[in-house]
């Protein structure tokens, strides 16, 4: 089972200089890579900050 702890640990930002973390974000944001840049951009990395941006509900993780 994977490690839930370490999976938060390694996405406490929302990073878009790297090809699979931009895949990550956009999966689990649901968002396109266009968004997800803006939002970025805009909103900061925090992972709450992006997702109140994107209005993207709240997974109670980072």
């Amino acid at each position: 089972m994977p490690d839930r702890q370490a999976d938060v640990r390694l996405h406490d930002e929302v990073t878009v200089t790297e090809d699979d973390e931009v895949r990550y974000w956009m999966n689990t944001l649901g968002v396109t890579e266009e968004a997800l840049r803006r939002a970025v951009a805009d909103a900061g990395t925090r992972p709450c900050d992006v997702r109140d941006y994107l209005g993207a509900p709240s997974t109670g993780a980072a």
